[in-house]
């Protein structure tokens, strides 16, 4: 079975719109949904934004479910200049922006830093063979912040080489389901750049757009996999 969690109501709800036989559990302390894709069993569900409620939404469904493969879908912010509104970002690798232990001599990074978590290979394989021209698969970071701010634009960009993408649940979800090993996949478009000064307004704007790409990619890459 594959769950996908999402943070906000119109990132799930774009992915349940392309389901069958779509229902709601009772009595959980999450909302969820059944449904069928594809003839395929899924579980989606509303985490609520931020990496403790990702984190516990992932423990809850790996404990009650389960799943053979979890995917964080929905939006991210673009950190990188080649990157356009909608566009498909998926994590090859993800860290925390904002776990910081740099003072006891620790470095913010991919390669030496703390809580680096990798995808599965075999699944990245598939995704690149989808072929999309939209499709971008790279390093991804993740903190409880909406980054908006040049300074610290600036100092992702710096510590973490190549990354592509932040938001404020992924790396949760990757280091829960890492724990558990269970193989996951981070699939979200881009709804705002970070590096425009009023992506605050781009989000709110672009919000329905990159849930539904995210949706449509995350429906290819089920049908790919079943």
């Amino acid at each position: 079975m594959i769950v996908c969690i999402a943070a906000m109501q119109q990132e799930c709800d774009a992915f349940l719109e392309l389901c069958e036989q779509v229902s709601v559990f009772s009595e959980t302390p999450f909302k969820l949904y059944q449904a069928k894709h594809l003839n395929q069993d899924v579980i989606v569900g509303l985490s609520g934004i931020g990496k403790v409620s990702a984190a516990a939404m992932t423990s809850y469904v790996i404990l009650t479910f389960k799943p053979s493969l979890i995917i964080n879908i929905g939006s991210a912010g673009g950190l990188d200049s080649s990157l356009k509104i909608g566009d498909i970002v998926v994590a090859s690798m993800c860290a925390y922006h904002d776990f910081d232990i740099t003072s006891f001599g620790h470095e913010m990074s991919y390669e030496k830093g703390w809580y680096v978590f990798k995808a599965n290979p075999t699944i990245l394989d598939h995704i690149k063979n989808i072929g999309l021209s939209q499709l971008h698969v790279g390093p991804m970071v993740c903190g409880d912040q909406f980054i908006h701010e040049e300074a610290l634009f600036k100092t992702m960009q710096s510590r973490f080489k190549h990354v592509l993408a932040t938001d404020m649940e992924s790396t949760a979800v990757a280091h829960v389901a890492s724990t558990y090993n269970i193989p996951w996949i981070i699939a979200r478009s881009i709804s705002d750049l970070v590096f425009d000064h009023d992506n605050h307004v781009s989000f709110d704007e672009f919000l329905g757009h990159a849930s539904k790409q995210s949706a449509t990619f995350v429906s290819q890459l089920i049908q790919r996999l079943s």
